[in-house]
């Protein structure tokens, strides 16, 4: 009888080993992400051009010229071999027309039918891709004229007309 007591205490005993060392406290590693949110910044839409008053360096004229034609960043490596050719041309004005002609001739435009089909709208988004406002009622009837007017005009001429205006220069 006594070995049976003995034997049921070693084996309380051992139970009571056995469920100590098999239960182990579960630690549970949390890691927290800093969760930051993106957002896109809408672009500002100007009421008029008056309110355009700081002028833009070379470097923003650029860097904004590629992104409304080719809706990408400019990449750093174009953006030093276009520093690199104003350096080197005397004549700012035209080695601006040759930088946007050469922009436009790789870009992806709008067809000419397409622009021929409704002008309006046509005029009506290319102020606000380059101007970031709304045209006038003046400024949206004297472009159609002048586009409906002359068959020869293409898209690449009116965005060529539009980038190196005063007002694109300014923001």
């Amino acid at each position: 009888m006594q070995n049976s007591k003995y034997l049921k205490i070693s084996i309380g005993v051992l139970a009571m080993l056995i469920t100590q060392i098999s239960c182990k406290k579960i630690t549970v590693e949390e890691t927290v992400y800093n969760n930051t949110v993106y957002q896109v910044d809408t672009a500002t839409i100007y009421q008029s051009s008056n309110q355009k008053t700081k002028l833009k360096s070379t470097a923003q004229f650029y860097s904004i010229l590629f992104n409304d034609i080719f809706q990408e960043p400019l990449q750093a490596n174009i953006s030093n071999q276009l520093t690199l050719l104003l350096t080197a041309q005397g004549d700012k004005i035209v080695a601006n027309q040759l930088v946007v002609s050469g922009f436009l001739n790789k870009a992806t435009l709008p067809t000419n039918e397409a622009m021929r089909t409704d002008i309006q709208s046509f005029v009506i988004e290319t102020y606000r891709k380059f101007y970031r406002r709304n045209p006038t009622a003046t400024e949206t009837a004297y472009i159609s004229k002048l586009i409906s007017d002359d068959p020869n005009m293409r898209v690449e001429d009116v965005y060529k007309a539009f980038i190196l205006s005063n007002e694109y220069l300014y923001y």
